[in-house]
């Protein structure tokens, strides 16, 4: 293989394998957010208002 037609290759790599780290770092930072908001719902369904915002409370500054 050509040295030039490597290069291009690698660098075809190197741009796709950036993507896919942005893509799951996206795809995680989505998960935890839609689970805080999840337990966030729960703490509230479960909990009387006082407890429930302490709580969340505790939940925002983690």
């Amino acid at each position: 293989m050509k040295k030039r037609t490597r290069s291009i290759l690698d660098e075809l790599n190197q741009v796709h394998g950036k993507r896919d780290n942005d893509l799951f770092i996206d795809s995680t930072a989505n998960n935890i957010i839609e689970s805080a908001i999840n337990l966030l719902s729960r703490v509230h369904s479960h909990y009387d208002v006082d407890t429930a915002s302490e709580l969340e409370g505790v939940l925002l500054i983690v």
